[in-house]
């Protein structure tokens, strides 16, 4: 059996590989297993597996695996961990079909041969392929990398709230495999706040805004070891340190956008445009709630629902039994310059109280008057 060092000495980078080639040697890391999923079409039916890979350059290739193919290499790629891939058919990529490649997809042979790699995969010159949130808003409806920290999730489709060293906030948006796979785990890490790398997500733009979401190809990579990621990580281990809560830093957006006075806005001489922002100093003179400061929302439109024995039912979708989620509403007075007005605050209450709306409703599930938060409201 050829030994590892000989595998490593005959061993070719994925931009080295020419099309149709069958006889070769790859080190790569599993960075994606998608779901087994069932097809059929006019030809066939059966199962189809993708698993996606990365050499050390931080090129990519996929590979989507069919009926007993699936069963034989099932269990042989585990995620994280890197393996020898020898020789099996290089494909051009599909055109009408995404892929993380440009030219090539691999395709396995009877004489593949796969070799488990136990030494640690470097992952150093993955930088180069990673953009910030203000270069990728230049590159919308195309495929980009983004870095970010971990936020919340959601069911059947999970948004992620995504954060970088500028408290630029942005909603990741999952799909597919991908929100039931990498969503699950995101959610489970939640509390530890990992650096992230999002790798072939699409940016677009959507009723005037700029947003993120997975695609077919997309992979993510936990805590990887390169020099933006280094930079995020040491930024992020800072916050940690010092007690800071991400989530209720100010964003790039409240620090940059236009100081008016609250008279500017009760006569009308601000300029209300989609994508126009301001900010105004005022003092909370009173809080109208008459009960607790959130309530059970549809997770599809955000409406109250009614929660009898944890089943809720939505009137404004007309549906029951549907997916809910505790949510803010904190309706406050507040006064400046001799002036009043009254506002609603939804997610944003939680800069008000300095918690995220379960922690408050664990916090005053007994004892509320005894709860730090509930002093504040």
């Amino acid at each position: 059996m050829i030994s590892l060092e000989e595998l490593k000495n005959q061993c070719l980078p994925i931009s080295k590989l020419k099309k149709y080639a069958t006889k070769w040697v790859i080190k790569v890391l599993v960075i994606r297993r998608s779901l087994i999923k069932e097809y059929k079409n006019a030809n066939s039916e059966g199962i189809r597996w993708q698993l996606i890979l990365v050499d050390k350059e931080g090129t990519k290739i996929q590979t989507t695996l069919f009926n007993k193919d699936v069963h034989a290499w099932n269990k042989s790629f585990q995620l994280n961990q890197s393996y020898y891939i020898i020789n099996g058919k290089l494909n051009g990529a599909k055109p009408n079909f995404l892929s993380v490649h440009n030219d090539l997809e691999l395709a396995f042979m009877n004489n593949t041969e796969v070799v488990e790699d136990k030494y640690k995969f470097k992952t150093e010159q993955f930088s180069n392929g990673f953009t910030s949130f203000d270069e990728a808003e230049k590159i919308t409806n195309g495929s980009l990398f983004v870095k970010a920290l971990t936020g919340e999730g959601r069911s059947i489709r999970r948004e992620v709230i995504v954060t970088n060293e500028r408290y630029d906030r942005k909603v990741m948006t999952l799909w597919g495999d991908f929100a039931e796979i990498e969503g699950q785990m995101l959610q489970s890490l939640e509390s530890d706040k990992p650096v992230l790398a999002f790798c072939d997500v699409k940016s677009s733009i959507y009723q005037g805004d700029f947003v993120l979401s997975t695609t077919p190809v997309s992979s993510l990579l936990i805590n990887p070891q390169f020099e933006k990621e280094n930079n995020l990580q040491e930024w992020n281990d800072n916050m940690k340190a010092q007690k800071i809560d991400l989530s209720l830093m100010p964003s790039r957006l409240m620090q940059t956008v236009r100081q008016v006075k609250i008279t500017n806005i009760l006569n009308g001489s601000l300029a209300i445009v989609k994508d126009m922002y301001y900010k105004f100093n005022a003092t909370v003179s009173g809080i109208d709630n008459s009960t607790d400061p959130w309530y059970h929302a549809c997770k599809k439109c955000y409406m109250k629902v009614t929660v009898i024995k944890s089943s809720a039912t939505c009137t404004y979708c007309r549906a029951e039994d549907i997916d809910y989620e505790k949510r803010y509403r904190l309706k406050i007075d507040v006064t400046a310059e001799d002036q009043f007005l009254r506002i609603t605050l939804f997610d944003a209450a939680k800069y008000y109280f300095g918690c995220e709306v379960k922690d408050y409703v664990l916090s005053t599930s007994e004892k509320k008057e005894e709860s730090e938060y509930y002093r504040k409201y």
